[in-house]
């Protein structure tokens, strides 16, 4: 045995850098394993919580992208209708007036007189018109200037009929109350406006 670690003695400095560097690395292994091993794993949960935070607020992003667009088309579509449907007094209240004495003529109704009280509307830049008028008839007709009221493309309002018996028979006197809405300058208000 003497001969043999005579021959290993004799050859130290080829097996005693393999062996350093053996003894180092098993350190270093030793080293890791205790002290920075646990940090790995930490750094890996905190990168799938830092993921999932991620698709969160990606899903968010894209919540909000899609409630912009829809604000954007139903702003477009308020200020049309505003613009269309909703135009100014000057622009619609004579058609308005001659398709409501249209129509109850096309019932048989006569109405007597009619007012046109008004107000505005405050916060929605509208202005609210009404058309009030006593015409006699019988129920039918009602029901058919009411049918006619629905079919019409112009935006009106039934508020009130009330009805009472006139002399003659089967006749009745009714009181209506129809109304629209006017855009005081043809767009709706900006927000915050008043």
């Amino acid at each position: 045995m003497s001969l043999h670690l005579a021959h290993w003695r004799r050859r130290l400095w080829l097996w005693l850098p393999a062996l350093a560097f053996f003894v180092l690395n098993a350190l270093a292994l030793v080293v890791y394993q205790t002290r920075f091993a646990g940090r790995a794993e930490v750094s890996e949960e905190e990168l799938a919580a830092a993921d999932r935070e991620l698709a969160g607020l990606v899903e968010r992003r894209e919540t909000r992208e899609a409630q912009v667009a829809s604000i954007g088309t139903t702003r477009a579509g308020l200020h049309d209708f505003y613009a269309a449907r909703l135009s100014t007094e000057q622009k619609r209240l004579t058609e308005l007036i001659a398709e409501v004495k249209s129509l109850a003529g096309r019932s048989r109704l006569r109405p007597s007189a009619i007012s046109y009280p008004r107000e505005a509307i405050e916060g929605f830049g509208l202005r609210k018109r009404s058309f009030v008028f006593r015409v006699e008839g019988g129920y039918g007709d009602l029901r058919t200037f009411i049918n006619l009221l629905e079919l019409s493309d112009s935006f009106l309002t039934l508020e009130r009929v009330s009805l009472s018996e006139s002399g003659a028979a089967a006749v009745l006197s009714i009181d209506l109350r129809l109304s629209t809405f006017f855009a005081v300058d043809g767009t709706p208000p900006l927000e915050g406006e008043s």
